[in-house]
């Protein structure tokens, strides 16, 4: 079923680079021309499992021109933020490469030097996507939205086609993506209103979610639009599928569903590599959505036995140790508050006393 957690996925993959010197072997460097002091830059490397953002800001700048030096052991997919325009990096050992900013914002970054072509297609896939904002789209005729979609399937064939002399599965997905997105989005739109929350995706997708699998490899290069397509496929197959094999009459949803998806996934036949992380991303999703209790500790010590050298081990312990700290029984952190006479005081001030929390979020009022 896709609900609105799904439909804001779509939107989410829908959301979703002259050197100075010879490189070391195991360096990538970019250079940013026609550089704006004004404007906030640097590229973010994402976590496959939890999506936190580790930052490279610049290293120097030389002239008026900055210039990144990312060092890195293998291929690797990042994203360059200029303000809050994202463009895909992709990245090897060696590659030295220049853009150009764009004076207007929106239109196509320039790539020059080693690693300009796989990356200026990307973009390229990129800024076909950025566009196709489904929610404006709703006020148009079927027949208009229709015609919108075979637009823009037709301009990713047209990239595919310019990357005929490139061997790369990163350019293969982005095209495999455009069209699969533009394939539910226009189911939903024919047949649904936007926030219709019993939309069955249709059978004939399920061969386009399952052939995500063959773009496995792109999990070694950290590709954070590869993880949202799992997020997608997991949200959309593999846990309805699990949801049927539990009775509410004799099954708690909330105990059994971790476990189960658990034991789901250890026995789909794919491949090793893409098992564990989707296992992983269960795991912290469970634990992010459920807290601390019997279930997502076991599946969380599965995992810690399954796979004890796991690249995606570091973001399920730092989630697990940052929840232990807020679990039923524990010592309460000493936050500082304001009462309703606006004096400043310590929670840990009230030591002994019975104390009443009322929390609200920030938008509250």
């Amino acid at each position: 079923m896709i609900n609105k957690i799904i439909l804001s996925l779509v939107f989410s993959i829908i959301f979703f680079s002259g050197c100075i010197k010879e490189p070391d072997a195991n360096e990538a460097t970019l250079e940013i021309a026609i550089f704006d002091e004004n404007m906030d830059y640097k590229i973010i490397q994402y976590d496959m499992v939890s999506s936190e953002e580790t930052i490279y800001h610049p290293d120097t700048l030389e002239g008026a021109n900055l210039k990144f030096s990312i060092f890195i052991s293998e291929p690797t997919c990042m994203a360059l933020q200029i303000n809050n325009q994202y463009t895909p990096l992709y990245l090897e050992p060696g590659y030295t490469f220049s853009i150009d900013q764009p004076i207007v914002t929106g239109t196509s970054i320039t790539f020059s030097g080693n690693g300009a072509e796989i990356n200026s297609l990307n973009t390229q896939f990129s800024l076909l996507l950025e566009f196709f904002n489904p929610r404006q789209y709703y006020d148009l005729e079927l027949s208009e939205f229709q015609d919108l979609v075979q637009n823009i399937d037709q301009k990713a064939d047209s990239i595919y086609a310019q990357s005929n002399q490139i061997d790369n599965s990163i350019i293969s997905f982005y095209l495999f993506k455009t069209k699969l997105m533009t394939r539910i989005l226009s189911y939903i739109i024919s047949n649904y209103n936007l926030y219709d929350e019993t939309v069955d995706v249709p059978e004939i997708f399920n061969n386009d979610l399952h052939s995500v699998k063959k773009y496995t490899p792109l999990i070694e290069t950290g590709a954070i639009d590869f993880s949202i397509m799992l997020d997608f496929y997991f949200l959309t197959f593999i846990r309805p599928a699990v949801y049927k094999s539990i009775n509410p009459k004799s099954d708690s949803i909330e105990t059994e569903l971790p476990r189960k998806v658990d034991d789901y996934l250890r026995n789909l036949e794919i491949e090793n590599q893409l098992k564990e992380l989707l296992i992983a991303k269960n795991i912290y999703r469970c634990l992010k959505e459920d807290g601390i209790n019997d279930t997502t500790t076991d599946v969380y010590n599965r995992f810690n036995n399954s796979y004890p050298n796991s690249r995606y081990l570091p973001a399920l312990v730092n989630k697990y140790a940052e929840l232990m700290g807020l679990t039923a029984g524990s010592l309460t952190p000493s936050v500082l508050m304001v009462d309703p006479n606006d004096e400043v005081a310590l929670l840990s001030e009230t030591k002994g006393k019975l104390v009443y929390l009322d929390i609200w979020a920030t938008w509250c009022k």
